[in-house]
């Protein structure tokens, strides 16, 4: 990070009981190149800390206020040391309620917000009814729940931890990998029905609270912006569990169609499998709202 000086121009020489808040201009210098730099034949120190008393040099009229040094936690210097290895993502939250057509329906949220250090966390919750159950489908007899940590160490690489629970005893586990997210910018063209974002990402766990097995995900967005005025959206994600001790694999995939009528509300068409589940494949429509 560049060092930056804070210069403040203050009353005069004269009035050198003034507090910080009767000063009456402040400017910032960037990238001045040292840790102290020379302004007008005056030091500036780096960083300074407006509660503190500044001191105005006696030989100029329009003074330039000189301030300590703020002092910083070992938590902030720390955070300031990886703040350029954040992934993105950003802080953002939203809520979706959909009509499964195996009989039951969804209560669905999801978010996503930067922790210190680099970090960020990642999660969504399913509240699900009964499957088979259309005549009580709205009441909440299951859930599933997924929370990853992350952390980018290299270029679009870093580490992942996630934890899976599923309602029940002992149904909780937990997983340690690597995550990757892909340049896309050959496949975000700026024209012609392909033109809008789109974003790739990829989740490998070796290693899980269960003995013998492990897991490949895929997810992915992409935003259409040359149909309906930029208003058709879709995204997905494709989970392949394997058991190291046999040939098993089990898929878990689902994709999204989106159509924004309002800021901020959606309406969906959701196409699911679940190969845990006895009646796989399912069709489920719905609503979505993004704070």
């Amino acid at each position: 990070m560049e060092p930056q000086l804070h210069v403040s121009l203050g009353p005069s020489s004269s009035d050198t009981d003034a507090q910080p808040s009767e000063l009456r201009t402040t400017a910032s210098i960037p990238e001045l190149g040292s840790s102290d730099e020379v302004v007008n034949s005056y030091y500036l120190t780096p960083d300074w800390d407006s509660t503190s008393t500044p001191y105005f040099p006696a030989s100029c009229s329009n003074s330039i206020a000189v301030f300590p040094p703020k002092k910083r936690s070992w938590l902030q210097r720390l955070d300031d040391h990886f703040s350029s290895t954040r992934p993105e993502g950003g802080r953002w939250f939203l809520a979706e309620y959909d009509f499964d057509n195996r009989g039951y329906n969804v209560l669905h949220f999801m978010g996503n917000s930067p922790l210190p250090l680099g970090f960020s966390l990642w999660g969504f919750v399913d509240l699900e009814g009964a499957e088979g159950t259309t005549a009580e489908r709205e009441d909440i007899s299951r859930h599933f729940l997924e929370l990853d940590i992350k952390r980018r160490l290299w270029r679009n690489t870093g580490i992942i931890a996630e934890l899976n629970d599923l309602q029940g005893a002992d149904n909780e586990i937990g997983r340690l990998g690597a995550f990757w997210t892909p340049e896309t910018d050959a496949l975000s063209p700026s024209s012609g029905l392909w033109a809008g974002q789109f974003r790739l990402g990829l989740k490998f766990f070796p290693i899980q609270t269960i003995s013998r097995t492990g897991q490949w995900s895929f997810n992915w967005n992409k935003q259409f912006a040359s149909i309906a005025a930029g208003r058709v959206s879709a995204g997905g994600f494709f989970d392949l569990n394997y058991d190291t001790s046999s040939s098993n694999v089990t898929i878990v995939t689902e994709h999204q169609i989106r159509l924004r009528v309002a800021e901020g509300l959606h309406l969906i068409t959701e196409f699911r499998l679940n190969e845990y589940l006895i009646d796989e494949f399912g069709i489920a429509p719905g609503v979505q709202y993004r704070f």
